[in-house]
């Protein structure tokens, strides 16, 4: 066992991760099941079986139907979402302490043996379909849907986690038994606990509760580096009546293990990542174009997206995207100023506290840590890493890694009012008109 930052950390003979951080505030335990693998290992045609197999989990065991495992959690004040990512699954949730070992016998179950009945596959695929569907009224999903498919092309971060109509329809039980067989192994689990428990107390339920987790190796995870369509790339997701458009424009930035990650984080906070930052100041501030003016930098096991993103009137949407150009190239050739660094700098490093200010946060962070492969005082010094950053390293990064010609502008709006503005904004490497509903 080893002990840091508070959080203790054992590991079961079945290769099961525990993290635990002892707090007595409340009555209340918090915890998250994570699988170190995501939806990038979905297969071409069957992109959704990750999420879909993570819900079928939560539909019930052999002697318990769904609607009983959602009437138990209700019974123990509990709660107990999924989430779904690129490079890893979470079971998150919380429950009083009086009841935990209950949650965690229930949880048990459903990881060990759970029905996977075809009527169930069946209503999930519906409701999967049904959720495809209803994104198409969701204009900023859209648009984040399209810009990734456009950046990232075949490669695996580039797909709607959910699926298509077409992936989720192929989906079958066989299909969902072989993936929780492969995965759902207690090598490939992190388990993180806060709240008021004894490491005995822990130790007790995982071996009541976990101990049939199947056995076996992780599974290994190749997968390719991403790279950026060259040149200028223009993507209108054509949706009529649109009084406002959707802008979402980028490439590539970096991933977790990059050693200029923290650098371009720095430039990142500088350019487009704080209220004050020089993207908000040129679009809201300045020009009332976009409530919101925002750049960001993805954070995975590979290297994810960097993305500027905008919303304004249908009518200031050429003007926005000609500016947000500008602004990019200004930066690409500058870089960002000494006022603009030290602005950023302080603060990434005194926002930092609300980052690790509850027990539960602060076990997110330790098994990202573990999810992600990082060094095990990852985020304990990000703080110091941060301060250790200067100038000259956060403008090298900005011209190391964000590729002046690789850039992929997509834009939801009426196509009909934008389009001629559009074109004769710059010469185009390609300019592609998507259907919303396509």
């Amino acid at each position: 066992m080893t002990k840091d930052t508070g959080i203790k950390r054992f590991v079961t003979a079945g290769g099961l991760v525990v993290l635990l951080e002892e707090s007595h505030d409340l009555p209340l335990v918090n915890f998250e099941c994570v699988l170190r693998t995501g939806a990038t290992l979905d297969s071409v045609g069957k992109v959704g079986l990750a999420r879909l197999t993570a819900h079928m989990v939560r539909m019930g065991t052999k002697q318990l139907r769904y609607q009983d495992v959602d009437e138990a959690i209700d019974r123990f004040g509990a709660h107990l979402s999924i989430q779904v990512a690129p490079s890893y699954v979470t079971f998150q949730g919380a429950v009083v302490l009086r009841n935990v070992d209950a949650l965690f016998s229930l949880l048990g179950h459903l990881f060990t043996a759970p029905a996977f009945r075809v009527r169930d596959l069946q209503k999930l695929k519906r409701e999967t379909v049904s959720e495809i569907v209803d994104m198409r009224d969701n204009d900023r999903a859209l648009a984040f849907v399209n810009f990734r498919k456009s950046l990232f092309g075949q490669h695996p971060y580039g797909r709607n986690i959910m699926g298509t109509r077409k992936s989720v329809g192929s989906i079958s039980q066989t299909d969902v038994v072989r993936h929780h067989r492969k995965y759902y192994v207690a090598s490939n689990m992190v388990l993180g606990i806060a709240g008021p428990l004894s490491q005995g107390h822990v130790e007790s339920l995982i071996y009541k509760c976990f101990q049939d987790l199947r056995r076996g190796s992780p599974p290994v995870v190749r997968m390719p580096e991403a790279q950026a369509p060259s040149g200028y790339r223009l993507v209108m997701v054509d949706k009529p009546e649109r009084t406002q458009s959707q802008i979402v424009m980028g490439t590539l930035g970096t991933s977790f293990q990059d050693a200029d990650h923290d650098a371009l984080e720095v430039a990142n906070a500088a350019f487009g990542g704080t209220f004050t930052a020089r993207l908000m100041r040129e679009i809201r501030s300045k020009r009332g174009w976009s409530y919101g003016a925002s750049s960001r930098l993805g954070h995975d096991r590979g290297r994810e997206a960097w993305w500027m993103w905008t919303f304004p009137e249908v009518q200031n949407t050429v003007a926005c995207i000609q500016l947000k150009l500008e602004l990019y190239d200004a930066l690409m050739k500058n870089g960002i100023t000494p006022k603009e660094f030290a602005f950023a700098k302080s603060y990434l490093i005194n926002s930092y506290a609300f980052e690790c200010d509850s027990p539960t946060k602060r076990i997110d962070q330790r098994i990202t840590e573990e999810v992600m492969g990082l060094p095990r005082a990852y985020y304990a010094n990000y703080v110091k890493r941060i301060r250790a950053v200067k100038r000259e390293d956060a403008n090298a990064a900005i011209r190391r890694r964000l590729a002046r010609d690789r850039m992929v502008v997509t834009v939801l709006s009426t196509a009909s009012e934008i389009d001629k503005g559009l074109r004769s904004l710059r010469k185009w490497d390609t300019i592609r008109k998507v259907p919303w509903d396509a």
